[in-house]
């Protein structure tokens, strides 16, 4: 039986229970002195790093069974976490326990942790997540990649936003708790996955449907921005090889888009379309205006999208190359007037469905958002 020490997100109850498999209910709270837990930068988990004088909070396990160390090692294996044995304080005595701290050089301390945020702002996604990353384990399994803990956070978030917003229903529509899913298989799992349903749906003359074979590709929710410069009537696009015209045969792959990007765990839509701006084109928005909240293909697709038309401070026009080197993105930006923008529609350029809305939204208000920008300008 193995004792241990956690001061992050394991001592979440809910997310413990998961990991572990079940409640274990002998733990308490304990402390680690001369450490101190800090967010790790640029991420949703906590490092752990020696600090004299300092005093790491967290909660003692007593007597974790081999089959629960090997599920909590496989967890934390995914944050390249191994372990330390520390002499941690509880109950006025000093207790030698297990404690997780990160390979060296893996990741750079942030600002002090706090469980409560982390509680509030990612909890209920990555609770998901352990959930699903668990019910793959097995001894001897491979852990999660990163890469892969990410996609599954955004495909629980998106579960998170559709459970706390969910589409308003029309008086007579049927209730989703009402569909009877009858069988359910992924017969692929990457980057996105894909879900085969055998569905009973009632039909809207109140009898149940005969049992139907239906198909979805599962991913997270996504955002797209269309920068606009009311003082200036420039507008922003980004142009970037897509596979899927690709596959269709469009002997030009490179699509002129929003900027856009998937939504991350614990990130509100507003939130996720800040940084994908910045991480594709370099630039800001200085005020998001909402266009419209929707499925893109709901027919195949589980993605949910909300549309921005981003007010921003472009420059004059021209190109430029950008994108995160850590994601493969090779993205040119493209900074155009507003009637080359109404040419280069005509002329058949703009072949991607939430810039062609977001085109049109900005038709209808571009005349209003120049004038309250010229407003500011003059002091009014």
């Amino acid at each position: 039986m193995t004792d241990m020490f956690f001061y992050g997100t394991l001592c979440d109850r809910a997310l413990l229970d998961s990991v572990v498999g079940h409640g274990h209910a002998d733990c308490a709270e304990a402390e680690l002195a001369d450490h101190k837990v800090f967010w790790v930068e640029g991420e949703n988990f906590p490092i752990l790093v020696p600090a004299p004088g300092q005093t790491a909070k967290g909660i003692f396990c007593r007597g974790l069974s081999p089959s629960e160390v090997a599920r909590l090692h496989y967890y934390e294996a995914g944050f390249d976490y191994v372990t330390k044995q520390l002499s941690v304080h509880l109950n006025g005595a000093e207790h030698m326990a297990e404690v997780y701290f990160p390979i060296p050089g893996a990741w750079t301390p942030g600002l002090d942790w706090d469980l409560s945020v982390w509680q509030r702002k990612y909890g209920p996604a990555l609770r998901k997540v352990a959930t699903q990353i668990m019910a793959d384990f097995y001894q001897g399994a491979v852990p999660v990649s990163p890469n892969c803990q990410h996609v599954l956070g955004q495909r629980a978030q998106a579960q998170v936003s559709a459970a706390t917003d969910p589409t308003p229903a029309l008086p007579g529509t049927p209730h989703g708790t009402t569909v009877e899913n009858v069988e359910k298989a992924t017969p692929y799992d990457a980057f996105f996955a894909v879900e085969k349903h055998s569905l009973k749906v009632p039909r809207f003359d109140g009898h149940p449907s005969q049992q139907v074979e239906r198909a979805v590709f599962i991913s997270g929710d996504a955002v797209s921005v269309l920068p606009y410069d009311p003082r200036t009537d420039r507008v922003l696009m980004v142009e970037q090889f897509r596979t899927a015209p690709l596959a269709r045969g469009d002997a030009n792959p490179w699509l002129l888009e929003p900027v856009a990007g998937g939504v991350d765990e614990g990130e509100s839509f507003a939130e996720a379309a800040h940084r994908e701006i910045v991480e594709e084109t370099g630039r800001n928005a200085e005020q998001l205006l909402e266009i419209g909240r929707y499925y893109s293909s709901p027919g195949t697709l589980m993605e949910f999208m909300v549309s921005y038309v981003g007010l921003a401070d472009l420059p004059e026009p021209g190109t430029w190359l950008g994108g995160l080197a850590s994601e493969n993105e090779d993205i040119r930006s493209h900074v155009i007037s507003y009637d080359t923008l109404l040419d280069w529609q005509s002329a058949g350029y703009l072949r991607n469905g939430p810039l062609l809305l977001s085109v049109g939204w900005l038709a209808l208000n571009r005349d209003r958002l120049r004038q309250a920008a010229l407003k500011d300008a003059v002091g009014l």
